[in-house]
């Protein structure tokens, strides 16, 4: 008899790591992930009186313990990708117990704008250090929408230090920016998702306008009806009081100013879980769905990306649960 399936989902962003294991057989809708804490790693004391002290700490212990800590993300770019190894180790092997003889399939959740030569490296370690045996790497703003039981919308991620503004048209992402804090200035926008921003900057933009510049992206008028019925706020920083209000008058405004007369509606989470966890949740949404054999075609073996080399890392077979 065959051993179960394991199946990892995974996302790590500039604030916190979190993590889930699912098990075949297994009840497999939880309404917060398994593991959670800080991105972040700290260097132990390096005393003789302290020789029992770990080299490095993970997480909350980093923060209490730490001489030096490291934060290995930030602007949802991965920086030090020893510290980033540190993190995942940490989430799979002390915090979820997963053996390190096993071959678990692991559902990536990713930043917006995420670099094609970080996201193959990220698969790189995900496959040669904790021997996924299948992968899959979504983009968060991808998987917030599928958390809200929608294909399409506009997803506002209010990080710490970055807030991404992200639409989404049947799973895929036709424009990313990014800002520093909620309405500020500085904005880096791309045309699809993948990190480049190069010739498209956009400089004191206002969050209602970079929404705004989302949804005229999409230049189908039925679509940018869609996308302003599903304007979606994510992260435990986006639950300023009146913040979603505020947003909706404001883009209102500005799509009457275009000609555009839609119906808008934006959506705030009034709980802190919810809105910590949504594009956690939609990756379980989606495994969810994967684990059905109609939806097998979502995940990348190891073997396919031995054969195709980096290039595997950027299947986008997820796209294809939004058309069925």
């Amino acid at each position: 008899m065959s051993a179960p399936v394991v199946t990892i989902i995974l996302a790590s962003g500039d604030d916190e790591t979190l993590a889930s294991m699912l098990i075949e057989g297994s009840p497999a809708v939880s309404s917060t992930p398994t593991v959670s804490f800080p991105t972040v790693c700290g260097r132990g004391a390096q005393s003789a009186a302290s020789a029992a002290a770990p080299e490095w700490y993970v997480g909350e212990e980093a923060l209490m313990h730490g001489r030096r800590t490291v934060r290995p993300m930030r602007g949802g770019h991965v920086s030090d990708w020893d510290a980033m190894e540190r993190v995942w180790r940490h989430a799979l092997r002390n915090e979820l117990c997963v053996d390190s003889s096993s071959t678990p399939r692991i559902l990536l959740v990713e930043p917006p704008l995420t670099p094609p030569v970080s996201r193959e490296r990220a698969v790189s370690l995900l496959v040669d250090t904790f021997k996924a045996s299948h992968f899959c790497a979504i983009p968060s703003p991808v998987a917030c929408i599928v958390a809200t039981g929608k294909t399409s919308g506009v997803v506002i991620e209010v990080g710490s230090f970055m807030t991404f503004v992200t639409s989404v048209v049947n799973g895929q992402v036709v424009f990313a920016h990014k800002i520093s804090g909620v309405g500020g200035s500085g904005a880096d926008s791309d045309g699809d998702g993948d990190g480049d921003a190069g010739g498209n900057e956009k400089s004191a933009a206002s969050l209602h306008e970079l929404v705004h510049a989302s949804i005229v992206a999409c230049t189908a008028a039925d679509m940018q009806a869609e996308l302003c019925k599903n304007i979606v706020f994510s992260g435990s920083n986006s639950m300023i009081p009146g913040l979603g209000d505020r947003l909706a008058k404001e883009l209102r405004l500005l799509l009457l100013a275009s000609d555009m007369q839609q119906e808008v509606n934006v959506i705030q989470q009034i709980n802190m879980n919810m809105a910590r966890h949504l594009a956690w949740n939609g990756g379980q949404t989606l495994v969810s769905l994967a684990s059905l054999n109609a939806f097998e075609e979502m995940w990348v073996s190891a073997a396919q990306f031995a054969q195709r080399g980096p290039s595997a890392a950027h299947a986008k077979r997820y796209e294809a649960l939004f058309f069925r």
